[in-house]
């Protein structure tokens, strides 16, 4: 009679919860030093901008309530920008929780008063607004 073995992976150490950006395997990215602040006419908004030199090409990522957790994106959405760092495009992602749907309608927000303030930022970064994309449009 033959025995089957299987490897089975090490455990994580209990009580220990990995941080956003080790989940999202590959290269980590620090969200704490790229977190900025962009301008709107109806106030700050949120974002994380990651430059990818020496590319001008630069993509604009909203980050609504299916997509961030806790003010940070989730792993699927950090797995998304380390790749497009990896293929050397800038990476802004835009907190719009607060201008889209019903809370945004009572702030007399719009989810486009965000993504135009986060092209601004870009553009005056010295991104090209021709090569600026948002949300993969």
């Amino acid at each position: 009679m033959s025995t089957l073995s299987l490897p089975f992976a090490t455990r994580a150490r209990p009580g220990y919860v990995r941080p956003i950006a080790e989940r999202a395997g590959g290269i980590p990215l620090d969200l704490r030093s790229s977190r900025i602040h962009v301008e709107t006419d109806r106030g700050l908004v949120v974002a994380f901008y990651v430059d990818a030199k020496p590319r001008q090409d630069a993509i604009v990522i909203p980050l609504v309530a299916g997509n961030s957790y806790g003010g940070e994106p989730t792993p699927e959405v950090m797995r998304h920008a380390q790749l497009l760092l990896a293929s050397g495009v800038s990476v802004l992602l835009v907190d719009v929780t607060w201008y889209d749907g019903w809370r945004g309608r009572l702030l007399g927000r719009n989810r486009g008063m965000a993504i135009r303030a986060g092209l601004g930022y870009l553009v005056a970064r010295g991104h090209n607004e021709s090569d600026c994309v948002v949300d993969g449009r």
